[in-house]
């Protein structure tokens, strides 16, 4: 997954596949994987697709944006008005009309302002994500957010839960300190190299394009390294408190 993160392109076949097997528990993971990776490469070959990729990229993100906007709210707003978390799920509602009101609602006014020209494609993320959390709160008071409702069963006592990977455990060693330390700085030159060449002034862009560059590509390189050894001493921290 390391290797894959260079790429755009594996991490979400990966994802796909993982999906997927959700829907088919009794395929393995392998085939499930290959399946969609075969219609995927179909499809990239399609010249409808890789010559119009940034146009879908973004419209898929627009068919998205008002779900994560949903999440978040009932997540983190909804509890802090005092209303009841989970609201829909509680009422065992099959189909939120609230969450589909604002989702389609927003993403129809995103496809006008971009079909007329009004916002750019890559700038819709945010004006959608507004329009979907102003819609979601407004109503769904009426649907019953408002409501004091009972909490949602319980997992059954045969399922097994879920390990915690993430607690506190035993004191953090210098190697721990060091490769956190490094991994932060590399991240950080990664996002403050593009400042800089934005920054510029146009007649020098070309002259420090390939410093950009090879800067880029080194931070990178570090950055993931030092994750590495950063999980590895994780990994061991966790080890040696269980022991």
């Amino acid at each position: 997954m390391v290797i894959a993160g260079w790429t755009t392109s594996n991490p979400t076949l990966y994802r796909a596949g993982l999906a997927l097997q959700v829907v088919t528990p009794g395929w393995p993971r392998w085939k499930v994987t290959a399946m969609a990776g075969a219609v995927t490469t179909i499809v990239a070959c399609s010249p409808f697709v890789f010559t119009k990729l940034l146009d879908f990229i973004g419209l898929y993100g627009i068919l998205l944006m008002p779900i994560g906007a949903i999440v978040f709210l009932e997540h983190w707003v909804v509890p802090r008005l005092g209303w009841t978390q989970f609201w829909a799920s509680r009422k065992g509602v099959f189909v939120s009309w609230p969450a589909l009101i604002a989702w389609l609602v927003s993403v129809a006014l995103g496809v006008v302002a971009w079909s007329t020209g009004q916002i750019h494609l890559f700038l819709l993320g945010v004006p959608v994500w507004i329009c979907t959390a102003v819609l979601y709160l407004a109503l769904a008071p009426f649907a019953g957010a408002r409501e004091t409702l009972p909490e949602e069963a319980a997992p059954p006592a045969d399922v097994p839960s879920l390990p915690r990977r993430m607690e506190s455990v035993g004191p953090r060693g210098p190697v721990w300190f060091l490769s956190s330390a490094v991994a932060l700085g590399a991240l950080a030159a990664c996002v403050a190299l593009p400042v800089w060449m934005f920054t510029l002034p146009p007649a020098e862009h070309d002259a420090s394009r390939e410093a950009f560059k090879t800067l880029l590509l080194v931070a990178t390189l570090v950055y993931f390294a030092s994750g590495v050894v950063w999980m590895r001493a994780s990994e061991k921290r966790r080890r040696s408190a269980g022991e």
